[in-house]
């Protein structure tokens, strides 16, 4: 009778948090949202409009088609601590020189300890959530037109119940225009993961989108645009970013999000960022103007090696 208490208990507890996380997430609240995260300070501030951009690790996250141009090897830590005991950190690396480029990231995030009360009323402290997800991919020209995979291995735990999923990432690029990047990608696809007796989805999305960068205003001017479409929820976003680098040293970056289908899902509509490059390092910050006091804070530290 206790063990099935203390099932029902940890079912409604799951059930509440994975709510919880639909209700703020917007758009794209599956399971797992740790998918869903940035992984550069950079990145986040152009509003994590991402799918036709190149030239970084990080871009496995959006379209590993994008870590092809990531030069000989790069290695980022990106880090964010939030209001309560919730944090949130991502490493990444690539590595390149050849025909095939290849490049690794981990995303972890916790919530921390939670204290709760259990049907007999005693106290206990549990982690609330913890996910991990290990993402390795590769990229190569096929034909001239950029295009990668990333594999994913993903473990999570609600309030001591724990599951694990495996999910892919494909992507392809065209570069054939003057400036001009387009973009496609189907992110998370994969099996479901299950908390108890319940299988959640993740959140698979198809994306396509473009970018433009040239040198304008006497410096690089950089614009991109990405539209994902999320399957489970069949809603759409639309997200635009913008990053402007003067004389090589100053990065200036902003962007803007939509949710076409819920408006009120979008809690983070602008976000702005700066980033510093100095010799072989890149120091970015990027924030999301929210509505409350829940604004985003990530900064992320890249070294070129």
């Amino acid at each position: 009778m206790i063990k099935v208490m203390r099932k029902f208990a940890v079912s409604v507890m799951i059930f509440s948090a994975v709510s919880a996380c639909a209700y703020a997430g917007g758009a794209g609240s599956t399971a797992v949202l740790t998918l869903l995260e940035p992984v550069s300070g950079a990145d986040a501030a152009m509003g994590e409009a991402g799918v036709a951009l190149s030239g970084s690790p990080s871009m496995l996250r959006y379209n590993p088609a994008g870590i092809i141009s990531s030069g000989p090897g790069r290695a980022g830590f990106l880090y964010r601590r939030g209001l309560a005991d919730d944090s949130y950190f991502a490493l990444t690396a690539s590595l390149g020189g050849g025909d095939i480029t290849y490049a690794a990231s981990v995303q972890y995030y916790t919530t921390g300890e939670i204290t709760l009360f259990n049907l007999a009323g005693q106290e206990v402290t549990e982690v609330g959530q913890r996910d991990t997800v290990f993402n390795l991919g590769a990229a190569t020209e096929i034909g001239g037109i950029p295009a990668g995979v990333n594999l994913k291995y993903i473990t999570s735990e609600i309030f001591g119940e724990d599951g694990s999923a495996f999910a892919a990432d494909l992507g392809m690029q065209y570069k054939e225009f003057e400036g001009m990047t387009l973009g496609l990608a189907v992110r998370n696809l994969g099996t479901g993961i299950e908390y108890v007796s319940d299988e959640e989805d993740l959140p698979l999305n198809v994306a396509a989108g473009a970018s433009y960068s040239g040198d304008h205003y006497g410096g690089d001017l950089l614009l991109s645009m990405e539209v994902p479409y999320f399957v489970n929820e069949k809603e759409t976003l639309i997200l635009a970013g913008a990053e402007f680098i003067y004389n090589g040293m100053l990065a200036l970056r902003g962007g803007y999000r939509v949710n076409l289908d819920d408006t009120s899902g979008e809690d983070v509509p602008v976000t702005l960022g700066v980033g510093i490059i100095w010799n072989n390092y890149l120091i970015d910050y990027g924030v999301g103007l929210a509505s409350d006091l829940s604004s985003p804070h990530n900064i992320s530290v890249t070294l070129l090696y």
